[in-house]
């Protein structure tokens, strides 16, 4: 793996792999209450790009150890 690239696994296995450049293209979807995130899932929530770091993550991602940073958009930074 090549510094500053992320790996986004689907439900089929299937990897994708983007560098920081590529990502800002990259749709990623924002958090949802109503939705259960397989483990390796990466989502928006206020700005900030988050990994689903367990197979179910329902709580927030700034407020729960099931998820992990990822990037913050140039405007939080």
């Amino acid at each position: 793996m090549v510094p500053n690239e992320i790996v986004n696994k689907d439900g089929n296995g299937i990897e994708q792999w983007s560098t920081d450049n590529e990502l800002s293209q990259i749709q990623i979807p924002e958090w949802d209450k109503n939705k259960l995130y397989d483990k390796g899932k990466i989502v928006t929530y206020k700005g900030i790009q988050y990994e689903a770091q367990e197979l179910i993550c329902v709580d927030k991602p700034d407020e729960s150890v099931s998820w992990r940073l990822i990037i913050e958009e140039e405007s939080n930074r």
